[in-house]
C-alpha cells in the first residue's frame, strides 16, 4: 500500500443484493400461511373431466336403457296385441262356424216341420225329432218350438207339462223383439236370457219359419248355455296365453257370452259398459280393434283385441289378457340386457371411483408436494424461520394494509457483527449454532405484529407491523435485539462466542413505498451503521443513498476506465535505511494504481478504493495490475535494473478461486521476470473473511517463490493474529503510525513494539508514510531496513524510475549493523536449559528443537535468517554460525533418539553437547555484531 492519504470504507453494491442459495429440508412443515397470490389451486383438471365423462356415460347408458326399454314395450305390446289379433281372429271363424251349422239344423228342421206339420199337434212325437236334432248341435242345451204369440209347441227336454211361455216377460219381451225385426231370414241370434226350461242364462239361437198351407208360423230356437258356447268355439282356438278371456257381445252392449264366466249372476241381465264394449261403442264402423282398459268382471285391466263377425255384424268377439301379463312377458325380455346394464354401471361406477380416489390420492399428493416446496420456498432450512421470500411477501401484505389504512410500519436489517471470527475460530458447525441461536433469540423478543426472517448469511430482517407507534418502536425494538446479542452464545463443547449486531432501518412511507426501495434503504442503513462502528442502530437517510449513488458512479467509472485503457501504473521507490550497508540503495518499487480522468487529470487509488475490492472489478483490475506490473519489472531486468515489485492484492481477488492461476500465468507469460522478485501486498481484509483459505493462498504463494508483506500492519484489531498465523517475509507498518511517532508518543510505541517484534521473528520491516528526514532517521534508529514516501520519492511513471534510481543517494549517518537482541539471546540460553531438563527426564522437550527444519523456526533461527542475514549475510563467518545452529538442533534430536532407547549416559552427554555449542554459537553472534560492517 502506498504512503498516500487513504479514505476507508465502502458502501454495499446495491445493485447486487441478493440472498445465498440453501438447501431446505423437504419434510419441514409450513410455518406460515400462504399469502393471497398464492394460494393452492382448485383441483385438477383431470378430475372435472373424470367426472364429467363418468356422469356423460351413465347418462348415455341410461338414455340407451330407457330407449331400449320404451321400444322393448312397444315391440312387447305389438306381439301380445299380434297374438290376440291371431286368437281373435281363430274365434271369430269358430264362431261363425259354429253359428253356420247351428242355423242349417234349426233351418233342416223347420223344412221337417214343414212337411210334416202334423208333428207341431204330436208333442211327443217332435220331442224326438227335436231330440235327434239337438245331438247334431254340440252345446245346445234344448232345442225348442215355440209359436208366434209364445206357446211352446215342442221341445227336447222330456216333461211331461211343458211350460207356458207367454208367463215368462222375459220371454215375452224377446218374442216382440223378434217380431219387431225388419229382416226375419236366417239364423237370429237374441239377448241372453234365463231358460225356462233349464234355468241357467242361454243364448237363444232363433230360426223363423213362415207360416205354411199346413200350419201357422213358428220359431224353432236352439237354447245354448253361455257359459259353454264360448267354451266350444275355444275348443278350436289356439290359446297363446294363460290367464286369456273370451267374450261374444252385441252392439247394444250385451254380452251374449264370457269365458271365463263372470262371478255376477246379473251380468248378462243388462248391457255391460267395459273395456271392449265401450270400445265397440266407440268404433262403431271398425271391423277390428284393440283396447286397454279395467274389466270389471275380472277386477283388473285387460288388454285385448275384438273383430266383428262377417255373418253377424252387429256382434263382436273379443279376446283378452291380463296386463300383468304384458308386464311379466315385458320383464323377462329385458331383465337380461337391463341386468347387464346394471353390471356395466356398476363396473363403470366402480372404475370412476378408483380412477377418482388415484386422482384424489395424486392431488392430495401434488398439495403436500405443493405444501412442501412452499416450505422450501418460504422457510430457512438452517434456522427454521421465515427466509427472504416470506419477508417479501408479508412486506407486500403490510404495503398494501398500510396503503388501506393510511398506516406506518418500519423495516429492520441487522447483521451479527464477528460472525466470521466464529467461523474461522470454531468452524462452520459452531457458526450454523451462532445463527440457530440468534434466530431462537430473536423469535423470543419479537412481539405481537414482528415478522422475523433470515435473509442469508448472518443477516436477519424484522417487520414492525401491527401496532407500530413510530420512531420510538422502532428504536425500542432494535435495543431489545441490541440487548439481546450482546449476551455470550453457547457454542456446545464448553465454547462460548460473544458477538454483537448492526441494525438498520427503514419507515414506510417516509422512506420508501415500495419493498424494493425500503429493503435497499434499510440495508444502507445497515452498512451505515457498520461503519459508524457497529453495535448500534441506525435509522435511514437519504445521504446514504446519495453515497450509495456516487458509489455506483464510481464503479461504473472505473469499469469504463479498465475497459478504455485508462488505468495505469506509478511506481513509489521503497529504500533501504539500515542493515547491511552493501545492500542496494533501493530494493524495489509498489505498483500503485491510478485512473487518468477524461481531461488527463490523474486519480490516486483512495479516489476509488472501494470499488477495488468489488466482485465485478476485483479480478480483472487484479489481473490487469500484475500483467502491467510483471512487464515493467521485465523490461526493467532486461535493462539490468534489479528491482523487486510490490503489487497490492484486493481481498476479494486473493480468495477468489481463479487468483492462483491468474498468478501463476502472469508468471508464465513473463519468464524474464522472477517470481522472488515480486511481492504480494494484502492487508488485513482478506483473513478476516477467511483466515484458513488466506494462509493456505499466501503458502501457494511462497512455494511458488513469491514473496508475501503484511500491508497496513497495526491498523486492525487482529493484526498479532494474523501476524502469527499467516505466511509472510516482510511487514508494512502503516503510514498512520508514521507519520506522527516523532510527535505522538504512542505512534512512536507502536511502531518501535512493532519493529523489535518484526525482528524477532525475521522479518523485513518497511515503514511506509516516512514524509521528512527525520522519519528516516528515527526509522533507523529503529533498526527498520526499509522505508518509502514522500520524503524519499512521490509515485513515479515507469520511465523516470531508472533515472531516479540512479541518482538517489541514501543516508549513510544511521546505516549500521544493529546489536544482537538481548531477548533472543536469553530465549536462547532458556531453551538449551530447558534441553538439558528434558535429558534428564525432568521436563518435556521445548518446541521447535526435533522437527524437521526447526533451525529456521526456533528463536534463534529466525533471526538468522531475517535481521542477521540482512546486516551479515555477506560476512564468512555468518555462514559458518548457520552451520553450527543446524548442528545443535540434529545433537538435540540424537539426544531424544538415545533417551528413546534408553541410553540416559549417552542422552546427557549430547546434551551437554548442545549446551556447549550453542555458547560458542552465541558468542560468535555478539563478536559478529561487534564487528564494523563496510
Amino acid at each position: 500500500m502506498s504512503s498516500e492519504p487513504i479514505t476507508r470504507g465502502s458502501a454495499p453494491d446495491t445493485l447486487t443484493y441478493g440472498a445465498e442459495s440453501q438447501a431446505v429440508d423437504p419434510q419441514a412443515e409450513l410455518p406460515f400461511s400462504t399469502p393471497r397470490d398464492q394460494r393452492l389451486a382448485p383441483g385438477p383438471i383431470a378430475q372435472r373431466w373424470l367426472q364429467r365423462t363418468y356422469w356423460g356415460l351413465f347418462t348415455a347408458f341410461i338414455v340407451l336403457a330407457l330407449l331400449y326399454a320404451a321400444t322393448a314395450w312397444r315391440n312387447q305390446r305389438q306381439i301380445m296385441y299380434d297374438a290376440l289379433d291371431t286368437s281373435s281372429s281363430f274365434l271369430v271363424t269358430a264362431t261363425q262356424s259354429y253359428f253356420q251349422g247351428y242355423s242349417s239344423v234349426l233351418e233342416a228342421t223347420g223344412a221337417d216341420l214343414e212337411d210334416k206339420a202334423d208333428l207341431l199337434d204330436h208333442p211327443e212325437v217332435l220331442q224326438i225329432l227335436l231330440e235327434r236334432r239337438q245331438a247334431l248341435l254340440p252345446g245346445s242345451l234344448s232345442v225348442n218350438v215355440v209359436s208366434m204369440d209364445g206357446r211352446l209347441l215342442g221341445s227336447s227336454m222330456r216333461s211331461d207339462n211343458l211350460p207356458d211361455l207367454r208367463h215368462y216377460p222375459a220371454l215375452m219381451a224377446a218374442l216382440d223383439r223378434l217380431r219387431a225385426l225388419p229382416k226375419k231370414t236366417g239364423l237370429i241370434i237374441g239377448r241372453p236370457l234365463i231358460g225356462p226350461l233349464t234355468g241357467h242364462w242361454i243364448i237363444p239361437l232363433v230360426r223363423e219359419i213362415p207360416a205354411g198351407q199346413k200350419h201357422p208360423a213358428f220359431y224353432v230356437i236352439a237354447a245354448v248355455s253361455t257359459q259353454t258356447f264360448l267354451q266350444q268355439s275355444l275348443a278350436n282356438t289356439a290359446l297363446p296365453y294363460t290367464g286369456l278371456a273370451a267374450v261374444l257381445a252385441r252392439d247394444d252392449g250385451h254380452v251374449l257370452a264370457r269365458w271365463p264366466a263372470p262371478q255376477s249372476k246379473s251380468f248378462f241381465a243388462s248391457p255391460q259398459r267395459g273395456g271392449f264394449l265401450q270400445s265397440l261403442i266407440d268404433h262403431p264402423a271398425a271391423d277390428s280393434a284393440h283396447y286397454d282398459a279395467w274389466v270389471a268382471a275380472d277386477g283388473e285391466t285387460r288388454m285385448g283385441s275384438w273383430q266383428r263377425l262377417q255373418t253377424h255384424s252387429d256382434l263382436a268377439v273379443a279376446v283378452s289378457v291380463p296386463r300383468s301379463l304384458l308386464w311379466s312377458q315385458y320383464l323377462r325380455t329385458i331383465w337380461p340386457p337391463m341386468v347387464g346394464l346394471v353390471v356395466l354401471l356398476l363396473l363403470l361406477t366402480a372404475l370412476y371411483r378408483y380412477a377418482r380416489s388415484q386422482i384424489v390420492r395424486e392431488q392430495t399428493q401434488a398439495l403436500a408436494q405443493q405444501r412442501r416446496l412452499r416450505t422450501l420456498a418460504i422457510t430457512d432450512p438452517l434456522t427454521a424461520v421465515g427466509n427472504r421470500a416470506l419477508l417479501r411477501e408479508r412486506l407486500e401484505e403490510a404495503l398494501e394494509s398500510a396503503w388501506k389504512r393510511q398506516g406506518r410500519f418500519a423495516l429492520l436489517l441487522l447483521d451479527l457483527d464477528g460472525f466470521k471470527q466464529v467461523n474461522d475460530a470454531y468452524g462452520h458447525s459452531a457458526g450454523d449454532t451462532l445463527l440457530r441461536e440468534t434466530a431462537q433469540r430473536l423469535q423470543a423478543i419479537l412481539r405481537e405484529g414482528e415478522v422475523m426472517a433470515r435473509m442469508g448469511g448472518d443477516e436477519f430482517a424484522v417487520l414492525l407491523t401491527d401496532g407500530f407507534d413510530g420512531e420510538a418502536a422502532a428504536e425500542a425494538a432494535a435495543q431489545r435485539i441490541l440487548a439481546a446479542m450482546r449476551q455470550p452464545f453457547d457454542l456446545g463443547v464448553g465454547r462460548q462466542a460473544s458477538i454483537s449486531v448492526s441494525l438498520g432501518c427503514a419507515f414506510y412511507p417516509e422512506d420508501g413505498g415500495d419493498a424494493e426501495t425500503l429493503l435497499r434503504r434499510a440495508d444502507l442503513a445497515l452498512y451505515a451503521a457498520k461503519s459508524a462502528g457497529r453495535d448500534r442502530y441506525l435509522r435511514f437517510k437519504p445521504d446514504f443513498e446519495l453515497r450509495a449513488q456516487r458509489e455506483k458512479h464510481l464503479l461504473e467509472s472505473v469499469e469504463s476506465a479498465l475497459q478504455q485503457g485508462r488505468l495505469l501504473l506509478r511506481y513509489q521507490p521503497i529504500v533501504a535505511i539500515g542493515g547491511d550497508p552493501a545492500r542496494p540503495a533501493v530494493v524495489g518499487v509498489e505498483a500503485l494504481l491510478r485512473l487518468r480522468g477524461e481531461e488527463e487529470q490523474e486519480r490516486v487509488a483512495s479516489d476509488f478504493a472501494s470499488v477495488l475490492d468489488h466482485g465485478r472489478m476485483a479480478r480483472a483490475i487484479g489481473r490487469f495490475v500484475l500483467d502491467q506490473a510483471l512487464t515493467q519489472g521485465a523490461q526493467w531486468q532486461a535493462e539490468g535494473l534489479d528491482l523487486h515489485i510490490a503489487v497490492n492484492i484486493s481481498a476479494e481477488h486473493l480468495l477468489a478461486p481463479e487468483f492462483l492461476d491468474d498468478l501463476q500465468l502472469a508468471l508464465r507469460n513473463h519468464p524474464g521476470f522472477a517470481a522472488s522478485s515480486l511481492m504480494l501486498e494484502v492487508t488485513e481484509s482478506a483473513p478476516l473473511r477467511n483466515l484458513e483459505q488466506a494462509r493456505l493462498v499466501l503458502q501457494t504463494c511462497q512455494d511458488l517463490g513469491v514473496r508475501v508483506a503484511l500491508d497496513d500492519f497495526g491498523t486492525g484489531s487482529a493484526s498479532l493474529t494474523y501476524l502469527q498465523q499467516l505466511p509472510a517475509q516482510a511487514i508494512k507498518i502503516d503510514q498512520s503510525f508514521v507519520r506522527d511517532m516523532v510527535n505522538d508518543p504512542k505512534d512512536f510505541a507502536i511502531v518501535s513494539a512493532v519493529v523489535t517484534a518484526a525482528n524477532l521473528l525475521g522479518l523485513e520491516v518497511i515503514g511506509e508514510g516516512a514524509e521528512t528526514l527525520e522519519h528516516l532517521s528515527v526509522l533507523a534508529a529503529m533498526e527498520c531496513t526499509l522505508a518509502q514516501g514522500y520524503a524519499i520519492a512521490r509515485p513515479l511513471p515507469a520511465e523516470a524510475v531508472p533515472t531516479w534510481v540512479q541518482t538517489w543517494v541514501r543516508p549513510v549517518a544511521h546505516l549500521h549493523a544493529a546489536a544482537f537482541p538481548h531477548e533472543v539471546e536469553v530465549a536462547q540460553r532458556r531453551r538449551v536449559e530447558r534441553l538439558q531438563q528434558a535429558v534428564r527426564g525432568e521436563a518435556p522437550f521445548p518446541e521447535h528443537v526435533l522437527e524437521t527444519e526447526a533451525e529456521n523456526q526456533c528463536h534463534l533461527g529466525l533471526w538468522l535468517h531475517g535481521q542477521g542475514r540482512l546486516y551479515y549475510g555477506r560476512d564468512p563467518r555468518y555462514g559458518l554460525l548457520l552451520e553450527q545452529h543446524a548442528e545443535i538442533h540434529e545433537l538435540a534430536r540424537q539426544a531424544k533418539a538415545a533417551l528413546d532407547v534408553g541410553d540416559q549416559a549417552a542422552a546427557r552427554r549430547l546434551g551437554q553437547d548442545v549446551a556447549e555449542l550453542s555458547a560458542i554459537v552465541l558468542d560468535g553472534i555478539r563478536q559478529l555484531s561487534a564487528t564494523p560492517q563496510d
